[in-house]
This record gives C-alpha cells, structure tokens and sequence, in this order.
C-alpha cells in the first residue's frame, strides 16, 4: 500500500545556485555569508559584463588582424563565455559545449602545439569526464564547472591570439 502511495520517479524541481556551472553559481557558493546579496550580485554582474566585453573586444581584435582566419576558435570561446555568464543554466544547457569543442579542435590553428593547447586539452578531458561530472551533481557542486568553461574560453582566445601572431601560410588558415 505505501508504494502505490509513493511515485516511483521523483524529481527534484529545486535548483540551487550551486548547481548551476555559471558565474553566478560560483560565486554565490564562494561568498555566501561572506558578503551581501548585493554584493555578490553586483561581483557577477560585473565579471560578467568584464568577459563578455572582454571576449567580443578580443574577436574584433583579432578580425582585424588575421581576417576572420580564427573564426572557429571565436565562436567556441563565445560559446563558452555565453554558459559561464548566463543568469540560469541546467545541466543539459552544457551539451553547448561539444559544439564550442568541435569548432575547436576543428580549427587549424588547433595543430599549432602550445601551452595554450594543452590547457585546451585538459579543459575538454575534465568537461567530458563522465564520474567527475556524477560526483559534481551527486554533492551539488557542479558550480565548480565554472572554472572548467572559464578555462576553456580563455584558452581558446589564447590560442587564437599565439595562432594570429604566428605566420600561418593561406592555405592552412583557410581550411
């Protein structure tokens, strides 16, 4: 009787900011009762705003001086950047990121061997591995991914900027 009483699937509809791989989440979890709501509001507003002015300066940059050449890298950066600074994300909204790493590891300047690179690399291997992603939602810490899409965004548009100022022929550039 008390099975028919109780679902056989319930669902957790709450979803706390440390759930969430954001700026937002981050921060909330590393300065909850440290500082004000305000405050804290007013760190992710800003960081927030500070990358993705940041982001959108560095692709014009670097338009400018290669021609778009590092169009893929820009995008997968852009991408990155848009999950890490979104007001609300779930778990499923990162299945973005296998677009952002598919532009990348696409990209010709993928080839070029830096500590850019390796940090690349490293960002995607920890992203997709499958028992640390688990052990992440199963403690609610999944905040934590946040430092993973930053580091995946920030070495993309490194790797974009060591590409840019290296004498890449036309023809690898181009695709």
């Amino acid at each position: 009787m008390q099975l028919a009483r109780a679902p056989l699937l319930t669902f957790n509809t709450s979803y706390e900011l440390h759930d969430m791989p954001t700026i937002d989440g981050l921060v909330s979890v590393l300065l909850n009762g440290r500082l004000s709501v305000h405050w804290i509001n007013w760190i992710v507003f800003t960081s927030s705003t500070v990358l993705v002015l940041f982001t959108g300066w560095k692709w014009r940059k670097l338009e400018s001086r290669d021609g778009g050449a590092s169009l893929n890298l820009m995008f997968g950066s852009a991408l990155a950047v848009t999950l890490l600074v979104s007001p609300h994300e779930f778990t499923h909204d990162l299945t973005l990121m296998l677009l952002a790493v598919l532009l990348v590891i696409g990209s010709s300047q993928w080839e070029l061997e830096s500590g850019w690179r390796l940090a690349l690399i490293s960002s995607i291997v920890i992203l997709y591995t499958i028992p640390l992603y688990f052990m992440l939602t199963l403690h609610h810490e999944l905040c934590l991914l946040a430092l993973v899409l930053g580091l995946f965004a920030v070495s993309t548009l490194g790797l974009a900027d060591a590409a840019s100022r290296q004498e890449l022929p036309i023809d690898s550039i181009s695709g």
